[in-house]
C-alpha cells in the first residue's frame, strides 16, 4: 500500500492505493508569494506577453473588462486601479470603460454586491 496525502481545502485528506498499481507521484514546484503584488501588476501591464500591444488601444474608442464574480477570491481591488491607471495614461476616458461580470451560471449579483468587486 502507498499513502496519498493530498491538500483538502485547509487541511488534508488521504487514501491507500494498492501497492499493484505502477504509481507514480507528480508534484508541482514549489512558488513563493510574490514579494509586492502592485509591483508585479504594475511590471506585467509595462510587459504584456504575446503580441498585445497598448499603442493599438484607440483613446475615444471603448473598453470592456471582465472580471470574475463574488464567488471567485480575485483580488481586484489590487488589479484594477493599476489597469484603470494604464488606460488612463493612453487617453482612454473612465466614461468609455465598461466592466462585466463573469456570473457563468452562478446567480446574477445584485447591485449593491458590485462594491465588493470594484475599487471605489
Amino acid at each position: 500500500m502507498t499513502e496519498i496525502i493530498l491538500p483538502y481545502g485547509k487541511g488534508q485528506i488521504g487514501c491507500d492505493v494498492s501497492s499493484k498499481y505502477n504509481l507514480t507521484i507528480l508534484t508541482p514546484p514549489i512558488s513563493h508569494p510574490a514579494r509586492n503584488a502592485e509591483d508585479l501588476i504594475y511590471e506585467s501591464l509595462e510587459n504584456p506577453i504575446g503580441d498585445f500591444q497598448w499603442e493599438k488601444i484607440d483613446p475615444m474608442g471603448t473598453v470592456a473588462i471582465a472580471i470574475n464574480d463574488k464567488t471567485r477570491p480575485v483580488p481586484n481591488s489590487l488589479m484594477i486601479p493599476p489597469l484603470l491607471s494604464r488606460l488612463e495614461k493612453l487617453g482612454v476616458r473612465k466614461d468609455y470603460i465598461e466592466f462585466f461580470i463573469a456570473t457563468g451560471t452562478h446567480t446574477p449579483m445584485r447591485n449593491e454586491e458590485f462594491g465588493l468587486l470594484l475599487p471605489e
